[in-house]
């Protein structure tokens, strides 16, 4: 959008964007970056109930959400630190 309303000769404003979703759709929008085990190991809750979650089967309570936002960002903590030699 910037690149457009510059050719436009506009002024694009100075916004930030937020991107929230439920967890059911955070699974599913990543499913392609992280298998089921994979997400299992980061947030400490078993494959099966993450499919149930993914699936709409259950819908996880308030503290496993916290839980599940916590050990990811956790996780992305971890993984902007890495740097390869």
């Amino acid at each position: 959008m910037r690149e457009y309303y510059k050719e436009e000769g506009k002024e694009f404003p100075d916004i930030e964007i937020e991107y929230k979703y439920d967890a059911a759709s955070f699974l599913q929008q990543y499913a392609y970056a992280f298998t089921l085990a994979g997400l299992g190991r980061i947030t400490g809750i078993n494959q099966r109930q993450l499919s149930h979650y993914i699936n709409g089967v259950r819908k996880p309570s308030k503290a496993t959400i916290e839980k599940i936002e916590s050990r990811l960002h956790s996780f992305g903590s971890e993984i902007s630190t890495v740097r390869f030699v």
